[in-house]
């Protein structure tokens, strides 16, 4: 995508032959984000067979880059549609979210949670007493266990 923002000089050339001039890009893309930038690639590469449009996006954005480049290309509908469902979607999230921690289902794990969470802190002060208790009972018992012999 770094291509999209300073192109080489070689990119530049093969951006000019689909007629896309200077920073065209790189503005479609700061204004339109990827989706503006892939939307103005399909349009400009709408009239070359796929075999062109893969060596051009190959030439502006190399090998590697260019697959995926020409992945989005191809599939702007769907690219665009998912945009679309985010955008929508996003702005119901906080109040799907309070909605949902106001279920039963949803107080009744907080409560097991802060229950369990208290069980570990009640656990950490309790397990030194715990492991000294058996000691303890050891040494106590002892003496007069051994008193208490039969003759």
């Amino acid at each position: 995508m770094t291509m999209m923002a300073a192109p080489s000089a070689k990119a530049a050339t093969l951006l000019d032959s689909i007629g896309i001039k200077g920073d065209a890009l790189a503005k479609a893309m700061r204004s339109g984000g990827l989706l503006g930038a892939i939307t103005m690639l399909k349009t400009h590469l709408d009239g070359l067979s796929k075999t062109k449009a893969a060596a051009t996006l190959a030439g502006i954005f190399g090998v590697r880059s260019s697959t995926a480049v020409m992945t989005l290309v191809s599939n702007l509908q769907d690219y665009n549609r998912v945009q679309d469902q985010i955008t929508a979607k996003s702005g119901t999230f906080g109040a799907a979210l309070a909605a949902e921690q106001q279920t039963t289902s949803a107080k009744w794990h907080k409560f097991i949670s802060a229950i369990e969470a208290d069980a570990v802190k009640w656990g950490n002060v309790m397990l030194p007493w715990a492991r000294a208790l058996p000691g303890l009972w050891a040494r106590s018992l002892t003496p007069w266990a051994t008193s208490r012999r039969a003759p």
